[in-house]
């Protein structure tokens, strides 16, 4: 196990890490993303090497001269401020997997001394002036000036050093690349606070005399000739951004990228110190038949870091693999018994006895923290002036004296440090609030003082923390509960509510809180028979039928079973208390996974279920089915076709036949406009196969519409369990785990608006089911499970971050191989159109298949649709006689909303209407 102080490893980066978020939490955001590679073919690194040498027998030379550089383009960016003004700056140094050193340097630039100098105002006027995307003019040839000179070494650099080249280490599926080339073209530099910069990248002219009627709106191409004889042809779409007085100078690879937003900044600071590149290694013992001895997977595969000959050269000597602009210390923190004690080798008895006596003569060890307490304590007592500072910013004023273990008075101030407290567990509450308070309480004298607030002592941290309001009281989550019970007037309801509530909320105390709702005089959790029964026993009622409904909504609870033959619950899971069930197979998964309802129905209590939902789970679907309204003739044509494709797919996969029937599809695609009752039929058709005991699982794309379905739930919670798929996630389920067997028994899936699905998560989904699958339908698409999606092709594309509209054209499941498996079924009557918009339809069609878009893909929306101001949308929606009525009238907020684009606008709505 290796630690902070370790050189390169994970801990040692976790805390160059904190200190670098620091910087940009004291300082401002990362403003530049600088990467510079040392070139292989340098020339001072070429004149030194002998005839047949390559820049790879050479590590210590290229390692010196890499140095050298590195300090010189510290300098320049630093010192002489060759791209802006720098507030602020950090840099780690890393190493290609090829073993050439390289590195990311992050940028805080000072934009207020800028826009005073009156240099730069916008964003977009720092990116024409310091950054470019573009192959440069080439000067005439006759022109050997040495401003021409320059130019032309400045071309040969771009060409040939920042242009990138797509091959199968950047492409996935052989189609996308990874780093976003070719970027699209665009004739100006545009920045957004919630997207990649576009930069100016202008497309070349159709021919020569195009480019001379108007030469300002073309960009250039480059033409070459690779090792192959293949010729090819580069424009501005794969130029990586530079800076031309940087590129010029150095003649290496120098990208120079302006960071989006606040968002990125934790992004970029991973990237920095996202430390060295890891590889799992095999420990073999010689003279072992087959190398392997005693076998244990864990102790004999190992993730190592490996380093090459150029890394081992910096390292021994003493080159820092991170450099900050400021100095970060890091601030002590524990508790008033908690303190961290250092221990010699043979020693351990010794000082364990002399930590005793201090502790029975009351002595406290002397911290950092204690110090503080006793600088604050001595200024009181001698009636000084307080400080007016908390631990977490002494560092402005005070010093802290390591020889003497004291603060001190700063006389000197140091503008270049920082101090940061470190990082607690927030699994350790108590320690948590001491941290918080740290931050809050202005010249803490002691322990007691810190847990202290408006005169009243607390008994821990924790409450003090709550008292000031830093950590979450159950007061709030006691008032929310209430008004939810208030609101849910059925038994059904309120458990429901609970068990969603209590998984999906990370409560400080689950238990607690449980308690205070069970001991509520109003028995809003039960009725008449168990509330006369003790409090053990009806907290047990209550925890019992809550575990169906925690597991209904997504909450699993680990497989392994204990060493008492105990498996653990949905409910020990979140915290709370075991109930007192029968031990729970995960078997009983299976339902969850299918059919979440058919759990709920079989499990729970009688009175905690709706009306409905009472009898067997055939009937309950059946009268689903049947209940009006059905479904239209067109309609049910398509259920009749999907169901027979699910019982060729259930005779296979039940055993009861090894081939699938070659004239029946099993694999279809439910398309139509909004409003032809997409949703409709596929709850119906859902109703029909649970009615008929087929293994189904409904899915769609986004939450709202999983809601829609009977058992619905997205295709990430259901199937992906990542948070990020792509077409290299491998699907990492155990053949013989539960969640396998329950895939394994399926007949079909449904996935609702598959339209707006990456395809990474489709082929995703069909890896999955072939993983699974048996060994005869392996080679099947799905595992042979019959496949329906649904969704319409005028809604929205895949989301593509910092990509262009032909990288969501690229994303989408048209594009996928698997596709081409898929029938098509379409829904043309429109059933929610009412008389009199037919107009209304006819315009929202011509904006779903672009007739109405110009060439930027904006859409002129007709005037009568239109409000001038927001003014005007507001009273639109909420009108003023509704809002000075909404209590009386709180139904008709139901059924009116302002959709906003970002959650900043959202809030400047909200605070316009609620004034």
């Amino acid at each position: 196990m290796t630690n902070e102080h370790f050189r390169g490893s994970r801990q040692y980066y976790q805390k160059q890490y904190a200190a670098c978020m620091t910087i940009c939490r004291e300082i401002g955001s990362i403003d530049l993303l600088i990467t510079y590679t040392m070139d292989p073919s340098a020339p001072e690194l070429s004149n030194i090497l002998l005839e047949h040498q390559n820049w790879s027998d050479r590590p210590m030379e290229v390692c010196r001269i890499f140095i050298d550089k590195l300090a010189e383009l510290v300098k320049d960016i630093t010192e002489r401020e060759v791209l802006g003004p720098v507030k602020a700056w950090f840099h780690s140094l890393e190493h290609q997997k090829r073993g050439l050193p390289h590195v990311h340097f992050a940028v805080i630039l000072d934009w207020e001394k800028m826009r005073t100098s009156g240099r730069i105002t916008t964003k977009e006027e720092y990116m024409e002036q310091y950054i470019s995307a573009e192959i440069p003019d080439l000067p005439n040839s006759m022109d050997r000036t040495e401003s021409a000179q320059s130019q032309r070494l400045l071309h040969q650099i771009v060409v040939t050093k920042h242009v990138h080249t797509c091959n199968q280490h950047c492409q996935r599926d052989g189609v996308r690349c990874a780093k976003r080339f070719p970027h699209a073209y665009s004739d100006d530099n545009i920045y957004s606070d919630n997207a990649y910069p576009k930069y100016r990248r202008r497309p070349p002219p159709t021919s020569e005399n195009e480019r001379k009627k108007n030469p300002e709106l073309f960009g250039n191409t480059h033409k070459y000739v690779d090792r192959y004889g293949k010729q090819h042809v580069v424009t501005n779409q794969y130029v990586v951004p530079y800076n031309h007085y940087l590129l010029s100078k150095y003649r290496s690879h120098i990208n120079v990228e302006l960071v989006a937003g606040d968002g990125c900044v934790k992004y970029v600071t991973k990237y920095v110190m996202k430390g060295a590149d890891m590889a799992f290694i095999r420990v073999e013992q010689e003279g072992i038949e087959g190398g392997a001895w005693r076998y244990d997977e864990f102790h004999q595969l190992r993730l190592a870091r490996y380093i090459t000959s150029m890394e081992a050269f910096l390292s021994l000597w003493g080159t820092k693999l991170v450099v900050r602009s400021h100095i970060v210390d890091e601030l002590d923190i524990h508790g008033p018994q908690g303190h961290h004690v250092a221990v010699e080798e043979g020693r351990e008895l010794e000082i364990a006895e002399n930590l005793q006596r201090r502790l029975n003569e009351g002595e406290e060890r002397r911290t950092q923290l204690t110090a503080y307490f006793d600088f604050n304590r001595q200024r009181q007592l001698i009636g000084e002036q307080p400080a007016g500072l908390t631990y977490g910013n002494a560092y402005k004023q005070l010093r802290y004296n390591i020889h003497k273990k004291n603060w001190q008075i700063s006389v000197y101030k140091h503008h270049k440090k920082l101090c940061r407290i470190r990082t607690v567990s927030p699994t350790n509450l108590e320690l948590l609030a001491i941290r918080i308070l740290l931050t809050v309480v202005v010249d803490p004298t002691s322990w007691e003082h810190l847990r202290t607030f408006e005169n009243v002592a607390y008994p821990t941290f924790l409450d003090a923390a709550k008292a000031r309001g830093l950590m979450s009281d159950d007061v709030i989550w006691r008032r929310t509960i209430q008004e939810a019970f208030d609101s849910n007037k059925r038994v059904q309801q309120r458990i429901r509510w609970l068990a969603m509530f209590f998984g999906s909320t990370n409560l400080t105390n689950p238990t607690a809180l449980l308690d205070y709702v069970i001991q509520l005089p109003e028995d809003w959790l039960y009725g008449t028979r168990v509330a006369q029964l003790d409090f053990e026993a009806r907290r047990d009622y209550v925890l019992c039928n809550m575990e169906w409904f925690l597991r209904a909504n997504g909450i699993r609870p680990d497989e392994i079973e204990r060493d008492d033959g105990t498996f653990e619950t949905a409910c020990e899971r979140i915290r709370l208390p075991r109930p007192s069930l029968r031990n729970i197979q995960p078997e009983l998964l299976n339902d969850a996974e299918i059919d979440p309802e058919m759990m709920i129905r079989t499990h729970v209590d009688k009175p905690f279920l709706e009306e409905h939902q009472r009898g067997s789970t055939q009937d309950y679907y059946l009268r689903l089915f049947y209940n009006d309204p059905r479904p239209t003739e067109e309609q049910q044509q398509f259920i009749d076709e999907i169901v027979r494709g699910m019982w060729s797919a259930r005779h296979v996969i039940d055993g009861l036949e090894t081939s699938f029937a070659q004239d029946i599809p099993r694999y279809f695609f439910i398309t139509g406009e909004g409003g032809s009752g997409k949703t409709f039929m596929y709850n119906k058709l859902i109703a029909f196969l649970h009615a008929n005991e087929f293994l189904i699982m409904p899915m769609a794309s986004t939450g709202i519409a999983a809601e829609l379905l009977y058992g619905g739930a997205t295709v990430h919670k259901r199937l992906c369990r990542q948070k990020h798929v792509d077409s290299s996630t491998k699907p990492f389920v155990d053949y013989r785990s539960q969640f396998a067997d329950t895939l394994r028994k399926l007949h079909g899936i449904i996935i609702d608006e598959i339209s707006m699905q990456h395809k990474d998560v489709l082929e995703f989904v069909d890896r999955l089911f072939r993983s699974i699958a048996p060994r005869t339908l392996k080679q099947i698409p799905f595992g042979g499970k019959c496949v329906i999606l649904g969704g319409d092709w005028k809604q929205l594309l895949p989301v593509v971050a910092g990509g262009t509209l032909l990288h969501q054209f690229d994303a989408s499941i048209k594009n996928t191989v698997l596709f081409k498996n898929f029938v098509t079924r379409k829904l043309r009557s429109n059933l929610r159109l009412l008389h009199g918009q037919e107009q209304y339809r006819t315009f929202l069609k011509c904006v779903g298949t672009g007739v109405l878009n110009d060439s930027d893909e904006r859409v002129q929306l007709p005037v009568g649709i239109c409000v001038n101001s927001r003014e005007e949308l507001i009273n639109f929606v909420y009108p003023q006689d509704l809002l000075q009525t909404a209590i009386h009238r709180w139904e008709e907020f139901c059924g009116r909303a302002i959709l906003c684009p970002l959650n900043t606008e959202t809030f400047e709505m909200n605070n316009i209407i609620l004034v």
